[in-house]
């Protein structure tokens, strides 16, 4: 499905338990969270926009959870791109912060980059600002593209609820300060972990998270 004219989503096969993942064409084509998904579905999608799996040389991960990140192992050629927090999960192969334990996986990718919070990642027509967001996580990230109010949550913000804080990895109190911090932002798309797009006014995004705020607090 095409969100703009850069970016397209991945929605998950039907009783597939995969994040979405999200593609960003620009200078280089940017994968966000390869999820879960068959090889054959993350390749007809890729395919169906121009390119095969083997194109793909870099990959966000929003955090270090086996739905997000199990079918990177289909992309021998990328180099991915997490918060040390949650990346420091994956080097030490760590099935109960990583949940690859109840998603049945055994695949953790090694070619690491760590981002930091505030650093921008450039593809030329866009600009992605990180953000460290934890709370679904220790080292969750975000990404915010102010030019074009997008905003890609993660596991953090969905269209109507939030990420999970009840996990090995969560913190409620983390989480809360999060999204107190994304609630300042002016963005009219949101690109969840999980879901639909939420595409609406930059009020109604604000007033989704403070709704979300009132049920937490």
């Amino acid at each position: 499905m095409q969100v703009t004219t850069e970016v397209f989503v991945l929605y998950p096969e039907t009783n597939n338990f995969s994040s979405n993942t999200y593609l960003i064409t620009g200078r280089e084509p940017l994968l966000i969270d390869p999820g879960l998904h068959s090889k054959e579905h993350l390749g007809a999608f890729l395919k169906s926009h121009g390119y095969k799996l083997s194109d793909i040389k870099k990959i966000v991960l929003t955090h270090a959870h086996a739905d997000h990140f199990a079918s990177g192992k289909y992309f021998p050629k990328a180099r991915f791109f997490i918060s040390e927090q949650d990346g420091l999960y994956l080097k030490t192969k760590d099935d109960f912060y990583t949940m690859s334990e109840f998603f049945v996986n055994h695949y953790y990718p090694d070619n690491l980059s760590f981002l930091k919070n505030e650093e921008y990642i450039d593809l030329g027509s866009s600009k992605y600002k990180v953000l460290i967001t934890p709370g679904h996580t220790s080292g969750s990230i975000s990404l915010y593209d102010k030019k074009n109010g997008i905003f890609i949550s993660g596991d953090l913000l969905f269209e109507d609820s939030c990420g999970r804080f009840d996990l090995i990895s969560s913190s409620k109190a983390e989480l809360i300060s999060s999204l107190k911090k994304v609630r300042e932002l002016d963005f009219k798309i949101l690109l969840a972990g999980h879901g639909l797009v939420f595409n609406s006014s930059e009020e109604s995004q604000r007033k989704t998270i403070e709704q979300v705020l009132k049920l937490l607090i």
